[in-house]
C-alpha cells in the first residue's frame, strides 16, 4: 500500500470520462480536458480580461469634467505616468476567473471539449448553442466530463448523460 496522498485534480483526472448532453435536438460528447486544454482556456479567457483592461487616459477623460482645476492636474499627472509605456495592463487572475464563468468562456470550453468527438464543430457554432437557455446542461457536462461530479446524478432524473 502506498502512502502517496492523491490530489483532488489527479482524482478529477482519474474519474474524467466523455460525457454526452443534449442541447435542443443536437447531442454533443464532451471529452476530458488536458492541461494543454486548460492552458488554451486560461489564455483565451485572458485575452478576454485583458480587452475590458481600461487605460488610464480614459478613465482619466471620464472623470476629469467634474473635478477641480488642482485635482485634474494631479489625476491627469498619474494617468500619463501610468500609461507612458503604452502597454495595456495584465488582467489579474480575479478577471481571467470571471472570463471563464462569462458566456464567451463557456463557450469555449464547450468548444474545446467537444470538438475533439465533433471536429466539425466551430467556435462560431459553439458560440450560437452556449445560450443562457443550455448554460447549466453545459456546466454540468463539462463537469462530468473532468470528473467533478456534482451530489446529483443526472441520469436519475433524465437528463444528460453518457
Amino acid at each position: 500500500m502506498s502512502d502517496k496522498k492523491v490530489s483532488d485534480q489527479e482524482n478529477r483526472a482519474a474519474t474524467a470520462e466523455p460525457w454526452t448532453i443534449a442541447l435542443g435536438e443536437e447531442k454533443f460528447t464532451l471529452s476530458p480536458m488536458t492541461k494543454k486544454d486548460w492552458s488554451k482556456i486560461r489564455d483565451f479567457c485572458r485575452l478576454l480580461a485583458k480587452a475590458n483592461v481600461r487605460n488610464p487616459l480614459l478613465a482619466y477623460a471620464e472623470v476629469a469634467k467634474d473635478l477641480d482645476p488642482e485635482s485634474k492636474m494631479i489625476l491627469a499627472k498619474e494617468a500619463v505616468a501610468q500609461s507612458a509605456g503604452a502597454k495595456v495592463p495584465e488582467p489579474n487572475e480575479m478577471a481571467i476567473a470571471g472570463q471563464i464563468e462569462s458566456t464567451e468562456g463557456i463557450a469555449y470550453q464547450f468548444y474545446i471539449s467537444a470538438s475533439k468527438a465533433h471536429p466539425e464543430l466551430t467556435f462560431e457554432k459553439a458560440k450560437k448553442i452556449c445560450t443562457d437557455e443550455f448554460r447549466t446542461e453545459i456546466l454540468e457536462g463539462l463537469g462530468w466530463a473532468n470528473g467533478i461530479k456534482p451530489d446529483v446524478d443526472p441520469k436519475a432524473n433524465g437528463s444528460a448523460g453518457s
